[in-house]
């Protein structure tokens, strides 16, 4: 089991992560994301383990 501060590292690397696609997203598409949302949908199982599927939205601005 991970530690909080193991989590709350990979939690913050998520997030760079995100804005860092979004940003090339933006860049090389010239608009801008005005919203994103995450839903879960359900579970998976793509790689013989079970996963929680997200269903991702996202609104752009040309």
């Amino acid at each position: 089991m991970k530690t909080i501060q193991e989590v709350k590292n990979a939690k913050k690397k998520l997030e760079e992560d995100i804005s860092s696609l979004i940003s090339q997203f933006e860049k090389e598409n010239e608009v801008s994301v005005s919203s994103l949302e995450m839903e879960a949908v359900g579970f998976c199982n793509g790689t013989g383990i079970d996963m929680k599927c997200i269903d991702v939205k996202v609104t752009v601005e040309l």
